[in-house]
C-alpha cells in the first residue's frame, strides 16, 4: 500500500536522501507494487516520481497527451493505495 503523499515526499527527495535506508526500503516496496500495475500505468508512474519528470515530460516520453497522463496517474495511485488482495 503506497499513498500518492508517499510518492510525492520521494519524488522531491534529493539524490543524497534517496540513498538514505529508508528511502531504499521505500523503492523497493514501490517497484513490488509496480509489478501489479498495467505496463503503461507502470511506465508513468515510473516516469513521474522515480525519475521525477514533469508532467509534460512524462507525456512526451509515454506518447500520451497530458490530461491522459493525469487519468493514469489518478487510477494507477487509486490501485497502488488499495490493500494488497482487495477487489
Amino acid at each position: 500500500m503506497i499513498t500518492r503523499v508517499e510518492l510525492n515526499q520521494y519524488r522531491r527527495m534529493s539524490d543524497h536522501h534517496r540513498r538514505s535506508p529508508e528511502a531504499k526500503a521505500f523503492r523497493m516496496r514501490l517497484e513490488e507494487a509496480l509489478a501489479a500495475l498495467p505496463p503503461s500505468w507502470r511506465k508513468v508512474v515510473f516516469l513521474r516520481y522515480c525519475l521525477r519528470l514533469s508532467w509534460v515530460s512524462v507525456a512526451l516520453r509515454s506518447n500520451y497527451s497530458r490530461r491522459q497522463v493525469f487519468r493514469i496517474d489518478k487510477k494507477a495511485c487509486k490501485m497502488l493505495a488499495e490493500p494488497r488482495g482487495a477487489p
